[in-house]
């Protein structure tokens, strides 16, 4: 069962603290319902995930988009 966007994001900030305080490794439930396990290496795709959760539950999307075409 897909959980909400704020109950993945609350999971992936909890995640993200014990990662920071020196568990060795967590397991997050990731969008699409898959459990992805993140290991101090991987602090930075964590913390990526969380912002992509961020932004989601802000309405916001950031992801990359092409280059815009200029036409004089």
């Amino acid at each position: 069962m897909l959980h909400s966007v704020a109950e993945r994001l609350a999971e992936a900030e909890l995640a993200y603290h014990r990662l920071r305080m020196g568990q060795a490794a967590v397991r997050v439930r990731m969008s699409d319902g898959s459990e992805t396990e993140f290991k101090p290496t991987d602090e930075n795709k964590l913390k990526a995930y969380v912002d992509e959760l961020r932004d989601a539950a802000a309405g916001l999307d950031r992801r990359r988009r092409g280059a815009i075409g200029v036409v004089f």
